[in-house]
């Protein structure tokens, strides 16, 4: 609509004609920015911001472009041609290719990459709007982490490799000694964190003796130096003598991520891990974390923390001492008391030797009795029996059976009994037992019971 001079635009009029400009003028660009708000709805789509100190860019990476998210592998690595982007024969994905790798066949030395709030990364892609909200956004084909982001999975990679081998096992690791005499640290000689360390430990232990080993602990080559620094004290200080070195720590205050970088290198674990002498990793902050503070035996937050850990507080000692001491004072009181006591009830429990022959003549006297009851029981229970059994024996009797009017007749020549009327002859002479007194008699007749 236009009015003379002046030009009134509809909403969606301005819109349309911005979008047209920012997408023709913007439809091939890199942006470098850190990711910020990153959302990953259901739909697949990627949404987050690209923030830097002074401004930030909304973005939006489709589904169909985030198979392309990877990262190209330094050093080659394991991967194999599965982990490479895939190429299908579509024009749109070559040219993709040919852009970002110079050929239409993508690098096979690739491994696939996350994007995650926090990190720094490079997007390619074009300026679009969103004309619902008259918004514009960068919509992402391509996103590659930058410095820091190639550098965390080259570090998740070592760690694997380390973490196979053995070299974060809470098995190998050493305990640390009560009160180290002394102490090694390996760190930079004009950094903030040996100051901190030097101060902690004198405060806490002031007879301790402390090496400083110095080296560089950032920057390219620092981690051969704090390698050779942790082999010379093996080296020099491993042996039982008066040059032992009980403990060492090692390790730098805070700082960026490639700060700290030495403290994460192969060098340096596999000198942690081949030193014989007990390490504490004393890195950057608290939130700090390195390969060295898994390798190491004990991890300290900060290095304030580290010389806290490895020198107890003289005074805290004192203290504990004096603690144990009452309470042991405390507990021989108790137990002296207790046994008192016990002896006092066990006394209260002997009695006199007039006592105890009265209850024994006592249990006497009562088994005594006892036993006559019982063996007059006894006495009482065989004169019962005995007395039926003589009854018994009276009623067959041979005396008691001619009480009763029977006789026994014997054969007078041989005095044979005669039991049965055949076995005597008519004539012969018989005796005749009765109950009193004793006839003697001649067969005349005899009558015979036939069988």
């Amino acid at each position: 609509m236009e009015e003379g001079f002046r030009r009134t635009y509809s909403v969606s009029e301005i819109t349309s004609e911005i979008a047209a400009k920012l997408e023709s003028e913007f439809s091939f660009i890199w942006v470098e920015g850190e990711i910020t708000s990153l959302r990953t709805p259901a739909s697949g789509h990627i949404y987050f911001s690209l923030t830097d100190d002074k401004a930030s860019l909304r973005c939006v990476m489709f589904k169909q472009h985030t198979r392309y998210l990877s990262v190209r592998v330094s050093g080659g690595g394991n991967l194999t041609e599965d982990d490479a982007i895939s190429t299908e024969d579509d024009s749109e994905d070559k040219s993709l290719q040919r852009s970002l790798f110079g050929s239409e066949q993508a690098p096979k030395k690739r491994a696939p990459f996350k994007p995650a709030d926090g990190q720094h990364v490079l997007v390619m892609g074009r300026i679009g709007v969103y004309a619902a909200r008259g918004e514009y956004q960068l919509v992402a084909e391509v996103i590659e982490p930058v410095g820091i982001g190639a550098v965390t999975l080259a570090l998740e990679q070592l760690k694997e490799e380390l973490k196979e081998k053995g070299y974060f096992d809470e098995e190998r690791k050493r305990p640390l000694p009560f009160l180290p005499n002394k102490i090694a640290v390996v760190t930079s000689p004009t950094g903030a964190a040996l100051f901190d360390i030097l101060k902690i430990i004198y405060q806490r232990h002031p007879g301790a003796q402390i090496v400083v080993v110095p080296t560089r602990v950032q920057g390219s080559g620092a981690e051969r130096e704090i390698a050779h620094a942790i082999d010379l004290v093996n080296r020099h200080g491993a042996k039982d003598d008066v040059e032992k070195i009980d403990v060492i720590i090692c390790g730098r205050g805070g700082g960026s991520m490639e700060d700290l970088m030495p403290f994460n290198s192969r060098e340096v674990a596999d000198a942690a891990f081949r030193s014989k002498i007990p390490i504490i990793s004393a890195v950057g902050h608290e939130i700090d974390f390195s390969i060295l503070d898994l390798t190491a035996d004990v991890r300290a937050p900060t290095p304030t923390a580290a010389a806290e850990i490895v020198v107890p507080r003289v005074d805290d000692i004192l203290m504990t001492l004096d603690s144990v001491t009452e309470r042991l004072t405390l507990g021989i009181k108790n137990i002296s008391s207790r046994k008192r006591s016990d002896l006092v009830n066990l006394l209260k429990r002997l009695r006199g030797p007039e006592e105890s022959i009265h209850e024994m003549r006592g249990k006497v006297e009562m088994i005594r009795s006892r036993l006559l009851v019982a063996m007059q029981k006894k006495v009482d229970e065989r004169k019962i029996r005995f007395s039926s059994f003589a009854s018994a024996l009276t009623r067959l009797s041979p005396t008691d059976v001619l009480s009763r009017g029977y006789a026994v007749v014997r054969r007078a020549a041989t005095g044979e009994v005669i039991l049965n009327a055949k076995d005597i002859e008519v004539g012969e002479t018989a005796t005749i037992k009765l109950h009193s007194g004793e006839l003697t008699a001649s067969v005349v007749e005899r009558e015979v019971e036939e069988e």
